[in-house]
């Protein structure tokens, strides 16, 4: 592994620094991985919020939805945020080995970068558990 690039929220952090007592390679830390925005949810537990229509409606993942509800970072904008970063750190660091910790709604953005969105505009399901790894080929 060549470098970690790390979200600057607290769990990734420390998830991070475990990693690379193995690794020992250079981490920076950068605020496009933070966990997405969720407004007026951010905090609670996801159970009840799966009762609300805009969950059950998918616009909750679905690129194309771009307008705000509750508060909550849309699809678009959350890609756009990480595409951006994903970007630049093959532009900056081709051929290299990245480690990107992360959290769950920033690698759907991630996978729907080298993957793509489905059909329907949907960001795809990442189907990782937590600090289970996941590649990409840049």
């Amino acid at each position: 592994m060549d470098l970690i690039v790390c979200s600057t929220l607290k769990r990734a952090r420390q998830t991070a620094a475990v990693v690379n007592r193995v690794l020992k390679c250079p981490v920076i830390y950068r605020e496009e991985l933070i966990e997405r925005g969720f407004g007026e949810w951010e905090g609670k537990k996801i159970a009840p919020i799966r009762e609300e229509v805009y969950y059950s409606s998918g616009n909750l993942y679905n690129y194309s939805c771009t307008e705000s509800y509750k508060g909550i970072e849309t699809p678009a904008d959350l890609c756009k945020r990480v595409w951006g970063l994903v970007e630049e750190l093959k532009e900056y660091y081709p051929g290299r080995n990245l480690l990107l910790v992360t959290h769950g709604g920033t690698m759907r953005s991630i996978n729907a970068f080298f993957e793509g969105l489905g059909e329907d505009g949907m960001l795809p399901p990442i189907g990782a558990k937590n600090c289970q790894l996941m590649q990409y080929q840049a």
